[in-house]
C-alpha cells in the first residue's frame, strides 16, 4: 500500500541503528503525520517503559512460584506495565484539562507534563474531577468525590497525592484506609517515612522531583505486596462490610468508595462497572491485584491473558480506540462504529494482549490485520522485542500450559526468534520491489540461533544466516547489484559505495557476494554469479566459472548454426563478454585482476581463460572453412606437438591442462587432424595444377617441390599426431583413434 512505502521510506534512514530512542522518534513523526499511528507510538512507549525498568539481569525463565520475588521476569513486567497504564492516564487527564475551554485559569499555571508533581497533579485531579461532577458538587467533598479523586490518584500511581487527599478530609473516619496510604507512601519513598510523611501526616510532595517520580511509582507496584496481612484482612472486612450496607441500603452507595477499597485490599472489584471503563482499566486493576500480598503473580497475569483471549478480537476491533485527534483513554467500550476497524489496524486487540504478556499473540494479530499497515508497525515493535537489553522480554505467550512452562530456555528463545524472522521475512516480500536498499534496512535485522561468520560493521553482531539467505535472495530476485554492492571500477576493483558496504566491511560484502553467486549458479543463472564474483573481487572464481562455461561451448559445426540456434546465440553472448572481460583486465598492464590472482597464486587461470578463447577461435576458423588460418593458431597454442621429440613433453603438458581443455581435448585432437586433411587436400591440389599448366618451367618445378616438401611435412604431422593420441587419456579414445587414423590413411 502507498502507507506503507511511505513508512519503509521514512525508516530507511534510522533502522539501521534500531534503538528505542529511533523508534520513539519515528513513532513520533508518523503519530504527527497521520493519527492512525497514535496506538502505534503507545506501544513502543510501552516497550521503552519495560526496557527502562529493565536494567538489572534477571533470568530468562518465565515460570515462578507464589513465593517468587519481586525481580522475577513476569512481575518486572508487570510493574512495567502499570507503570506504562499510569503514566497514559496521567497524560490523559493532562489532556482533557488542557484542552477543556473551561479550565482556562488551571491551563495558564500549570500546561505541560513537566509541572504535574506534588500539588501540581492534585491541581489536575481536582479539576478533572470538577469536569465530571461540577465545580459546586467539587465543593461539597462529599464522601463519593473525595473517594473519587482518591480513585483517580490510586489509577495514575500518585499514592502520595491519594494519602495528601484523603488525609485533608477529616469527614472519613476509615482509620484503616489511612494506614494503608501511609504504609504505601513509605514503600514508595523506599521505606524512609520521613520522605513520604511530614510533619503533622502531610504528605511531602513538594520534596518529590519529577527525576524520582517514576522510581518513587516503581518502588509503590513492586512494593504492593509487602503490606502486612492483617492490613489486608482489616481492608477486606472494610470492603465487604461496605458491599454489604451499600446493598441493603443501609448506607448510601459509593461506587469509588468501592474501587478504592477494591484496590486497597486487592479483591475483586465489584459494581464498579461505571468507573473501569476501559480495557486499560480492567488490565490496570488485574495487574494491581496480581502484584498484591501472597498472590501467584503468573497464574493472575495468565489468566488476564486467557480473558482477552476469550473476548476475542471482533469483540475490541468494533470500538473506537481513539477519536480523530489522538484524544481518550485507550480503547474505550461501547462506541461502535462501522468503519472503526480499519482504523484500528488492529490494535484495538493487540494492545491489550501485549498488556496481557501475550507478546506473541498481540503481533501476530497486528501483522494480519491493516492491509499492510499492521505488518509494517507489527515489524518494528518485533525490531524492539529483540533489543539486545530485553534479557526477559521475548516474543512468546504466557501460558496456562505447564508443559510450556517448563520448556527450556533455548526452546523459548528459538520460538521467539522464528516469529520475528517470519514476520520479517514476510515484510522483506513486500520491499524488495519497492525499494532493495530499504529491504536490506529490516533483513540485517533476522533472528537465528546459528549464526553467520559474516558480522555487522558497528555493532560487530553476527549476522544470521537466515539473513544471510535472505540477502542472497534479494541479490538475486532484484538484481539490484549496483545499488546494493556498487560498481566495478575500470581496473577491476569494486567502488564501496552501494548499500551493504553501510553495514559490512569489504571483506564480507565480498563473502555475501560469492555467497549469492553460489546460489545463482545452483539455479543456472552464470551470467549474474560471473557479475555477482566480478564485485567481490573473487576473479579466480570468475575466471573457473568463466573457463567451464566456455569450455562447454567451445565445439561448434555447421550443423549447430541450424539445428541449435539456442547454443550458438549463448556462445556469441558469452564470447563477447569473455573477450570484454579480457580486453578491460587481462591486457591493460597490471590491473587489480591480475594482482588478485598474483596474489592467490592462480596466474594460471588467465592462462587458461585466454587458451579457452583461442581454442574457441580456432573452430570458428576451422566452421569457416579457414584451414590455413585454424592451423596456424593451434600450432602456436603449443599444444600440440612438432615431432616425435616433443611427444613426452606434449604428453606432460597435456596433463597440466585444466580439466575443462582435457574435457573437450578429444576434439581438438579430430578438428586438427580435419585441419590437416584439407592441407593435405590443398597441397596435393596445387601440384596437379603445376603438372597441367606449367610443366617443365623452372618456376613451376620450385612450386611442385615445395608442395610435395609441404605433403611431406602435412603427413609428418599427422603422424605426430596420431602416435600423440595413442599416449594419452581422452573422452571416446578408440572412436577419436579410428577416425584420424582414416583421415591420415587419406593423406598417405
Amino acid at each position: 500500500t502507498n502507507t506503507t512505502t511511505t513508512t519503509t521510506t521514512t525508516t530507511t534512514s534510522t533502522i539501521s541503528e534500531i534503538d528505542m530512542k529511533s523508534l520513539l522518534h519515528l513513532s513520533n513523526e508518523l503519530t504527527h503525520s497521520n493519527p492512525i499511528y497514535i496506538p502505534y507510538n503507545k506501544a513502543i512507549k510501552l516497550l521503552s517503559t519495560l526496557q527502562q525498568q529493565q536494567s538489572q539481569p534477571h533470568q530468562t525463565s518465565l515460570s515462578c512460584s507464589p513465593q517468587t520475588s519481586t525481580s522475577s521476569p513476569v512481575k518486572q513486567r508487570s510493574v512495567s506495565t502499570l507503570l506504562f497504564l499510569s503514566n497514559q492516564f496521567k497524560d490523559y487527564i493532562i489532556t482533557k484539562v488542557n484542552n477543556s475551554t473551561a479550565s482556562a485559569s488551571s491551563s495558564s499555571s500549570s500546561s505541560n507534563s513537566s509541572t504535574i508533581q506534588g500539588h501540581g497533579f492534585l491541581s489536575y485531579i481536582t479539576k478533572y474531577v470538577e469536569m465530571e461532577i461540577g465545580r459546586d458538587t467539587l465543593a461539597n467533598a462529599t464522601k463519593d468525590t473525595v473517594y473519587r479523586l482518591i480513585y483517580y490518584c490510586l489509577r495514575c500511581g500518585e499514592i502520595q497525592v491519594a494519602h495528601e487527599i484523603l488525609d485533608s478530609n477529616r469527614a472519613l473516619k476509615d482509620g484503616i484506609v489511612k494506614q494503608v496510604l501511609e504504609h504505601l507512601v513509605k514503600t514508595s519513598c523506599g521505606g524512609n517515612a520521613n520522605n513520604g510523611i511530614g510533619m503533622g501526616g502531610t504528605s511531602n510532595m513538594n520534596m518529590s522531583s519529577s527525576s524520582n517520580k517514576e522510581e518513587q511509582m516503581n518502588k509503590l507496584f513492586h512494593g504492593l505486596h509487602t503490606l502486612p496481612n492483617p492490613f489486608v484482612d482489616e481492608m477486606k472486612d472494610l470492603y465487604n462490610r461496605v458491599i454489604l450496607n451499600s446493598n441493603s441500603g443501609m448506607e448510601e452507595r459509593s461506587e469509588y468508595e468501592i474501587a478504592v477499597l477494591a484496590m486497597l485490599s486487592f479483591s475483586e472489584s465489584s459494581g464498579t462497572n461505571n468507573i473501569a471503563t476501559t480495557i486499560e482499566d480492567y488490565i490496570y486493576l488485574g495487574l494491581w491485584n496480581a502484584l498484591g500480598p501472597n498472590c501467584d503473580t503468573l497464574k493472575m497475569v495468565m489468566s488476564l491473558g486467557e480473558s482477552i483471549k476469550q473476548y476475542g478480537s471482533d469483540y475490541f476491533e468494533d470500538t473506537i480506540i481513539e477519536d480523530s485527534n489522538g484524544n481518550g483513554n485507550g480503547s474505550s467500550i461501547g462506541h461502535q462504529s462501522s468503519t472503526s476497524k480499519s482504523f484500528t489496524c488492529g490494535w484495538a486487540y493487540a494492545m491489550p494482549l501485549l498488556l496481557c504478556q501475550c507478546y506473541k499473540s498481540g503481533i501476530l494479530h497486528l501483522a494480519q490485520s491493516g492491509n499492510g499497515i499492521g505488518l509494517c508497525m507489527a515489524i518494528h515493535l518485533a525490531l524492539g522485542f529483540d533489543l539486545d537489553s530485553y534479557d526477559n522480554l521475548m516474543l512468546v505467550d504466557l501460558s496456562l500450559s505447564e508443559q510450556q512452562q517448563n520448556q527450556a530456555e533455548q526452546s523459548l528463545v528459538n520460538e521467539h526468534n522464528v516469529v520475528i524472522a517470519t514476520l520479517l521475512i514476510e515484510y522483506v516480500k513486500v520491499l524488495r520491489s519497492l525499494s532493495p536498499a530499504v529491504a536490506l534496512a529490516y533483513i540485517i535485522h533476522i533472528p537465528d540461533s546459528t549464526k553467520s561468520r559474516i558480522a555487522l560493521k558497528k555493532s560487530g553482531k553476527s549476522l544470521s544466516q537466515k539473513a544471510e539467505k535472505q540477502i542472497s535472495n534479494l541479490l538475486l530476485e532484484t538484481k539490484a547489484f549496483g545499488v546494493l554492492a556498487g560498481e566495478v571500477t575500470s581496473d577491476g576493483s569494486r567502488n564501496t559505495s552501494g548499500v551493504m558496504d553501510e553495514y559490512f566491511a569489504p571483506n564480507h560484502v565480498a563473502d555475501l557476494l560469492a555467497i549469492a553467486a553460489d546460489d545463482s549458479i545452483r539455479e543456472g543463472k552464470i551470467m549474474d554469479a560471473c557479475q555477482l564474483l566480478s564485485m567481490g573481487g573473487r576473479y579466480s572464481s570468475v575466471l573457473s566459472l568463466l573457463n567451464r562455461q566456455l569450455s562447454s561451448l567451445v565445439v561448434v559445426t555447421k550443423e549447430d548454426e541450424v539445428i541449435n540456434s539456442e547454443r550458438m546465440q549463448q556462445r556469441d553472448i558469452w564470447r563477447k563478454v569473455s573477450f570484454n572481460f579480457h580486453s578491460m583486465y587481462l591486457s591493460q598492464g597490471r590491473t587489480h585482476v591480475l594482482q588478485v590472482l598474483e596474489s592467490e597464486g592462480n596466474l594460471s587461470f588467465g592462462v587458461d581463460f585466454q587458451l579457452i578463447l583461442n581454442l574457441m577461435a580456432f573452430f570458428d576458423r576451422c566452421r569457416g572453412d579457414e584451414w590455413t588460418a585454424a592451423w596456424e593458431l593451434i600450432d602456436q597454442l603449443n599444444i600440440l606437438p612438432e615431432n616425435e621429440e616433443t611427444i613426452p613433453a606434449m604428453i606432460d603438458s597435456y596433463h597440466n591442462l585444466p580439466s575443462e581443455i582435457q574435457q573437450i581435448f578429444h576434439h581438438i585432437i579430430i578438428k586438427s587432424m580435419e585441419c590437416l586433411r584439407e592441407l593435405h587436400t590443398f597441397a596435393k591440389s596445387s601440384i596437379a595444377k603445376v603438372n597441367i599448366h606449367q610443366y617443365g618451367d623452372s618456376s613451376s618445378v620450385n612450386a611442385m617441390n615445395a608442395s610435395e616438401q609441404r605433403l611431406l611435412e602435412i603427413r609428418k604431422r599427422a603422424r605426430v599426431l596420431v602416435n600423440f593420441a595413442n599416449w594419452i587419456q581422452i573422452n571416446n579414445a578408440d572412436e577419436v583413434r579410428t577416425v584420424i587414423y582414416n583421415m591420415e590413411a587419406v593423406m598417405i
